[in-house]
């Protein structure tokens, strides 16, 4: 987590807190919960930069079409120097970019590979 809560704003922003419609809702009233509880979540500072990306983001031409909305995720992995897993359910944006994330040392994790296709 961030902590200028960019991310908890994202979950808030689309999913319900009362985490019954579905596995994101429950993840976000999980995340919700436990947001406090330093044996379950960590915060780490990250810099907003004057294009819109942070500043801990890869600065890799390989990068510039990556989601921007997404570069909170990366920024808060690479800040945290422990490398912990990115989770992606089905988001293909992850996947085109996975090699040049990997690259830079951001491990991610497809839940649902079989929703990611090259091409």
């Amino acid at each position: 987590m961030d902590y200028g809560d960019l991310i908890l704003g994202e979950y808030r922003r689309n999913l319900n807190p009362s985490g019954q419609a579905g596995p994101g809702d429950a993840f976000f009233k999980w995340l919700w919960n436990n947001q406090g509880n330093a044996d379950q979540c960590r915060r780490v500072d990250i810099t907003p930069d004057d294009d819109g990306s942070f500043t801990e983001f890869p600065d890799d031409p390989e990068l510039k079409r990556f989601d921007r909305n997404d570069r909170k995720f990366v920024a808060v992995a690479l800040a945290s120097g422990s490398v912990p897993p990115v989770l992606n359910a089905s988001d293909p944006g992850w996947w085109e970019h996975r090699v040049a994330l990997q690259r830079h040392g951001v491990r991610i994790e497809f839940l649902c590979p079989e929703l990611m296709k090259d091409g």
